[in-house]
């Protein structure tokens, strides 16, 4: 009868695919923003949708790793994953409104990132500077 029980969905038997409670996301926690509205002067439409906005984001620490290692393996991105809007917007927005978004993006740029581009910044500082004029 015990092992009946047991068969049957007894008390010992493991709970029913639909009855496993799956658990929440992990959610950061903090009061530092992650992320910040940009409000283009100079609206893009593309699509037949008008971006007068742009979200720039803090990366999570996977997607950090895995943008990192799609550059460093000679891959190919359309965008950061940092900002919302496709490269052809992006590509097509005033300058102006560009830099406001490369301003924010900077700002929430992980640590490793961002001594990385200060990096590749001095490096094409310096070689400029020893290249002899034409």
């Amino acid at each position: 009868m015990i092992e009946q029980e047991k068969k049957a969905g007894g008390a010992d038997a493991p709970p029913a695919a639909d009855e496993a409670k799956v658990p929440a996301p992990p959610k950061l926690l903090g009061t530092l923003p992650r992320e910040k509205v940009i409000d283009l002067q100079w609206p893009v439409e593309y699509d037949g949708v008008v971006y007068d906005k742009v979200t720039i984001r803090r990366l999570t620490g996977k997607e950090t790793r895995d943008f990192m290692d799609l550059l460093s393996s000679g891959g190919k991105t359309d965008m950061p994953p940092m900002i919302d809007v496709p490269l052809e917007v992006y590509e097509a927005m005033d300058a102006d409104d560009q830099y406001a978004c490369d301003e924010a993006a900077m700002d929430f740029l992980p640590r490793a990132l961002r001594e990385a581009s200060d990096l590749a910044l001095e490096a094409m500082k310096s070689t400029a500077l020893s290249s002899p004029a034409p």
